[in-house]
């Protein structure tokens, strides 16, 4: 595989506080193409702290015009990663479908599926996997905990996904079920004093 000559090689170069950062519009890498760098560091962040201080963590700079050529202070803004990526949205999408990524991932793909099944993807899985679902912060779709009610046939306490069960078990359920039905004369206890009381 050759390189290209530095004659070849277009670059587009701006200085800020004294420092180079450079672009290269033809490049293959979507981000060499569309934002100004050096080493280490994109202009767009750096002039945010020269004028606004340090970047909180879980923050992203966001270009207001949508031009990441236009890194004028007034053009950006701080909004947090979710925020930042819900503005770009559409550029998501739209990358993620384009031919360049298609031929990209049709080239990959076998070695993506090798990976995932080898000891090494297995292992990232399971890690990865067992924080997610066990993070802090992290929703449990998995868990009962996120309503606590008492069962209206024998008043045992029980915590469900939604508070639209009633019961605490299926053999409550059933009970409930037969003697309303009257296949059973068995009254729970509780189930009768909550009858009394509503009467």
């Amino acid at each position: 595989m050759g390189f290209k000559s530095k004659s070849e090689i277009v670059v587009e170069s701006i200085i800020f506080n004294g420092r180079k950062y450079n672009r290269y519009p033809n490049s293959k890498n979507p981000a060499h193409r569309r934002y100004f760098a050096r080493a280490g560091a994109r202009l767009h962040r750096d002039v945010w702290e020269f004028y606004k201080g340090q970047i909180p963590e879980g923050y992203q700079i966001h270009h207001i015009d949508e031009d990441t050529g236009n890194n004028d202070i007034s053009n950006l803004e701080c909004l947090p990663r979710r925020d930042h990526r819900a503005k770009h949205h559409a550029d998501y999408v739209a990358r993620g479908r384009s031919e360049q990524q298609l031929a990209h991932m049709a080239r990959i793909n076998h070695l993506a599926k090798a990976w995932h099944k080898s000891e090494e993807g297995r292992e990232w899985h399971r890690q990865n996997a067992y924080a997610s679902l066990h993070g802090p912060d992290t929703p449990k779709p998995y868990s009962k905990s996120h309503y606590t009610g008492v069962c209206e046939w024998c008043g045992s306490a029980f915590e469900a996904k939604s508070p639209k069960k009633l019961m605490c078990s299926t053999p409550c359920v059933e009970q409930k079920s037969k003697y309303l039905r009257g296949r059973s004369r068995y009254i729970h206890p509780h189930y009768a004093a909550r009858l009394q009381s509503d009467s």
